[in-house]
């Protein structure tokens, strides 16, 4: 059974309408808001979506025959790892300005278990 052709498509307003709905979800969790606060559904609908827009970007690459393993994990790495990085740099600076020391040891040691995770073992 040959798979159905897969469309290129551009913006997608309903797609955008569920990642807007998965950052309430996460706000309200955070807020310990009742009917959210023991679960993650925001979360669960960004993994929904990723897993969504990731299958059909590699379904439309292998159609035109231009899939690389590589390639679709340089461009990963060049989407996830610049907001990782800021995000670390970030949370270090800030703590660096308002927690003890004992803190900030402890601060840096989980920075280092991000960057290494799960390539490095446990520090």
């Amino acid at each position: 059974m040959a798979v159905a052709e897969v469309q290129e498509g551009g913006f997608r307003p309903e797609i955008a309408g569920l990642r807007a709905i998965a950052v309430v979800a996460v706000v309200l969790c955070h807020l310990k808001v009742a009917p959210l606060a023991g679960g993650f559904v925001g979360v669960d609908i960004f993994f929904v979506i990723s897993g969504y827009l990731i299958s059909k970007h590699i379904l439309v690459e292998v159609q035109r025959g231009t899939f690389s393993f590589l390639e679709f994990y340089l461009r990963r790495a060049r989407r996830i790892l610049p907001a990782l990085i800021a995000t670390i740099v970030a949370t270090y600076l800030i703590g660096f300005v308002w927690l003890p020391s004992d803190l900030l040891r402890g601060l840096g040691k989980e920075a280092t278990h991000v960057t290494c995770s799960p390539i490095c073992p446990r520090l």
